[in-house]
């Protein structure tokens, strides 16, 4: 048997940086921070909770980086 510190130890994701576009899916009423390099969601955070307080909980450093999506047919 795996005692609580050692099954929180085995569940740790290790977030390295990146950068994330958020991505509302009213679905599963959530945001996704989606690694725009893989694709890959890197965190999903509820609607009813604050973007940037789940960043502060979740990770050690962030920044909101200036950026502009262009997308075309």
């Amino acid at each position: 048997m795996f005692s609580d510190t050692e099954n929180e130890e085995a569940l740790v994701v290790e977030i390295q940086e990146c950068y994330v576009i958020v991505v509302y899916d009213p679905g599963v009423c959530k945001y996704h921070l989606v690694n725009l390099e893989s694709g890959s969601i890197v965190i999903s955070i509820d609607f009813d909770r604050d973007i940037c307080d789940e960043l502060n909980a979740r990770v050690d450093d962030w920044e909101v980086v200036d950026a502009k999506l262009s997308v075309s047919k």
